[in-house]
């Protein structure tokens, strides 16, 4: 029977709008001989871990993948993209407070959404000047690979674990990344209900888009609208 060789691994898990940061340590160093992996389950969200940390398709499972964005911490962007533009939210439905207040603001906006078979890294509309959304947490740097390829104006909300990551700083070494930032954490919203106890801050990371490049607003304390 051979010898199950144990490495202290750490894998580091960041998630949209749920949990800041899970860590597993002491697992199989030969994980990849016996076919090794954990479950892990936090709340109703459930992944299967594979050595890398990832889920074997690469994707969370569980019914609540999607937090939403609310009205309060969407405002704070809208008044860095140009009148003129035409809005991609890539990752928003036409109930999506990007959408909704975008809208309001005067702006023609496009909505796209996976579930209406557009997805993220092989569709685009036919017009659009920037992209501005909440992309899914997981695949943080094929979502960044994608904006980046169009060369046009984004913000992106992402938590600001990210920075930690070598991921950013290889993506922006030739490209100018732009960040407004909050003093305050962004309290997502998951199945109509305001998540009170976020763990972590967020920031729109931006490209081409804001007049400096740190820039920190305020997220006005009054209720988001809930449907």
């Amino acid at each position: 029977m051979p010898q199950t060789r144990f490495a202290q691994t750490v894998c580091h898990f960041s998630h949209n709008a749920d949990f800041d940061q899970l860590r597993i340590s002491k697992y199989p160093a030969n994980a990849h001989e016996i076919n090794y992996f954990s479950m892990l389950v936090v709340g109703s969200f459930k992944y299967t871990l594979s050595e890398s940390g990832k889920s074997p398709a690469g994707k969370p499972k569980g019914k609540n993948d999607e937090c939403y964005t609310p009205k309060n911490a969407v405002m704070p962007i809208i008044k860095y993209i140009p009148k003129k533009y035409i809005v991609w939210c890539p990752f928003d439905k036409e109930d999506s407070e990007f959408v909704i207040e975008l809208k309001k603001a005067g702006y023609e906006v496009v909505n796209s959404h996976i579930e209406y078979g557009q997805d993220f890294y092989e569709y685009e509309p036919k017009k659009w000047d920037c992209i501005i959304s909440n992309p899914p947490y997981t695949n943080k740097r094929k979502i960044f690979e994608r904006a980046l390829s169009f060369n046009k104006p984004f913000a992106l909300l992402m938590s600001n674990t990210w920075l930690n990551d070598s991921a950013p700083k290889q993506l922006f070494r030739n490209k100018q990344l732009q960040l407004l930032m909050f003093e305050e954490r962004i309290k997502y919203i998951n199945n109509g209900v305001v998540n009170n106890k976020i763990t972590f801050s967020s920031s729109y990371y931006c490209y081409n888009l804001l007049p400096k490049d740190i820039i920190m607003e305020k997220i006005e304390k009054n209720k988001c609208d809930l449907k």
